[in-house]
Parts: C-alpha cells; structure tokens; sequence
C-alpha cells in the first residue's frame, strides 16, 4: 500500500489482483480546488484526459467536470466557483 499526502486530501494505492481500473465503475467525484478549470489542466499536464470543458450547474450548485486518469478510471470534480 502506498499512501500520500496532499493539502486536501489524502490518497491511498492498494494493489490487489481482483481490482482493476474502470470507466464503467463507481464515479468519485472529488473538491476541484481552486476551480475545476485549474484542476482539469492539471490533469492534463498530468497525461489525464479530460472529456469535455466545466459544465455550470443551475440554483448557484457550482461547476462540475469529468476526467480519465491514466489508469483508466473516470472520476467526476466539483467547485463552487470556476472563475
């Protein structure tokens, strides 16, 4: 298990035979800080592949986006605020 630290999350790796990345799987979405632009060039930088530009949400609910990551699971972001 390989485990690391950010500012606003922590992230687990857990290698296990009968695990294996998905698109198809749960959806996580994740807090998109500062923006969910930002957050998607990241990923972009990152080799990610984002699937189409921030999306604003109706009644002041914030801004979501999707990306793949580079092991092929699809996990959603959210922010209050893209701008």
């Amino acid at each position: 298990m390989v485990e690391k630290q950010f500012d606003h999350a922590v992230l687990v790796l857990q290698h296990r035979a009968r695990l294996e990345p998905s698109a198809t799987g749960s959806l996580v979405y994740l807090d998109a800080r500062p923006t969910v632009n930002a957050t998607l060039e990241r990923v972009k930088r990152a080799g990610g592949k984002v699937e189409e530009p921030a999306v604003q949400l109706p009644n002041d609910i914030g801004w979501i986006g999707f990306f793949t990551d580079t092991e092929g699971n699809r996990v959603g972001l959210h922010s209050k605020t893209n701008g």
